[in-house]
């Protein structure tokens, strides 16, 4: 099984734990950009400053490696290589490691004194995550979102998210604006519910607005958006694509098990039956995402003569 280039593994690289097919597939991606050659020495640079104990201790290593992570997901996808000079150039910075010691302490020091990130990742549920400064963000699985744990006081806060989520974020006050990065397009929002799907694997990123007030940015090219609008953004081309979306679904007789899966990417939540044979029982009707997901779960258990229950974004459908 082909191990995933991660921070693990080019630490392993660094210290000759790889085999030689690995540092083969190390040695290949270094080479892929200047980018990834930076990532690589990052990494050495914290690993000389994790054998220095008294160092360490002042220095959020674990976001750095985060965002060392991260910056290895968006390059995943480009492919090219040669490595000639790698372990000569990596050695050469063992002679001012002392330097660069000192000079990354006051530099991640100072970076830590200012804000700490936390990372929440959704593997195989539906993941709500309550943000510091009120709003939430409801991860479909296999979703991850990275945020600042304080507010704080800036003129924006902003979040990353890979994946697909649901945002409801509260007004925010003194102009200060709430920015979802998601790869390279960006959502600036002011009060709003909204939709994000942006995987490194797909060729476009969307945004659907379903209340209040949204800019979708990608590069200079800036979108406002109003309820019930989609934007779709090609990744190939830069194109940008704005449609209208209804905010209601109509069904006639249709299984139940479809129509939960439609309710559930409406309102970015897992529904679940607790029984499978209920997934056959025929429902007619229309919904509606002005409406809660309560409001809308009691017309269809009324109508389909089932019930349910309700805990944080989970729904279970019983006899």
């Amino acid at each position: 099984m082909k191990r995933e280039i991660d921070e693990s593994m080019l630490i392993d690289f660094l210290a000759g734990r790889l085999s030689r097919s690995e540092q083969a597939m190390v040695e290949e991606w270094y080479d892929e950009s200047e980018q990834h050659k930076k990532i690589l020495e990052d990494i050495y640079y914290i690993s000389v400053l994790c054998n220095c104990a008294e160092v360490v201790k002042n220095i959020d290593v674990e976001y750095s490696l985060r965002q060392l992570r991260k910056r290895v997901a968006e390059n995943e996808r480009r492919a090219k290589s040669r490595f000639p000079v790698l372990l000569r150039r990596i050695a050469t910075y063992g002679a001012a490691a002392m330097v660069i010691v000192a000079l990354s302490f006051v530099v991640l020091k100072q970076a830590s004194d200012r804000v700490r990130f936390e990372e929440v990742y959704a593997e195989n549920s539906v993941v709500s995550v309550s943000l510091p400064d009120g709003s939430t963000a409801c991860l479909q699985p296999d979703s991850r979102i990275t945020y600042p744990v304080n507010a704080g006081g800036g003129k924006k806060y902003e979040v990353d998210i890979e994946g697909e989520a649901r945002f409801d974020v509260v007004k925010q006050t003194n102009g200060r604006r709430f920015v979802v990065k998601a790869l390279e397009t960006k959502v600036v929002v002011r009060g709003t519910s909204f939709d994000v799907h942006a995987r490194q694997e797909d060729d476009k990123i969307t945004a659907i607005l379903h209340s209040g007030i949204i800019d979708f940015v990608a590069g200079d090219q800036v979108v406002g958006m109003t309820p019930n609008q989609q934007v779709a953004y090609s990744r190939a081309d830069g194109n940008i694509q704005v449609s209208e979306v209804t905010a209601e679904r109509s069904f006639v007789h249709e299984d139940l098990h479809e129509v939960i899966q439609v309710i559930s990417d409406m309102y970015g939540c897992e529904i679940r039956l607790d029984d499978a044979s209920l997934g056959q029982i025929k429902f007619t009707g229309t919904v509606s995402s002005n409406n809660d997901l309560e409001h809308t779960m009691n017309v269809i258990t009324l109508t389909t003569g089932t019930r349910f229950t309700l805990k944080g974004d989970t729904v279970v459908i019983h006899k």
